[in-house]
């Protein structure tokens, strides 16, 4: 698990166990785990989850550190960005649950 606080809001990066069959339905490619992101937004002193702000994502959970905290920088700022867009963190999360691994390398 890896994470990063911004002023209010907190995200998770971690591995709980989300396979290519329960999230994509693709018996094929069952063994790999993806990483699954949840936002937090900090009220009454302490970080509650977001309501519908967790999602899988494409990210195999195997990516080494350096690509795990670059994914929660970005992250992390297409939120923010999103959230003003679409004036809902509901629907920038589903926005922001398609990244993958290519498009993580052309933003590294």
């Amino acid at each position: 698990m890896i994470m990063l606080i911004k002023r209010n809001i907190k995200i998770i990066l971690e591995d709980v166990g989300d396979k290519w069959n329960e999230v994509f339905g693709n018996n094929d490619l069952d063994t790999e785990h993806f990483l699954r992101f949840t936002f937090y937004r900090y009220t009454k002193g302490m970080f509650e989850p977001i309501p519908d702000c967790s999602y899988c994502t494409r990210l195999p959970a195997t990516i080494d550190l350096k690509e795990k905290r670059k994914a929660l920088d970005i992250l992390m700022k297409l939120f923010d960005r999103w959230c003003i867009e679409e004036d809902s963190a509901h629907l920038a999360c589903a926005r922001l649950a398609w990244i993958d691994k290519t498009w993580l390398n052309r933003r590294l």
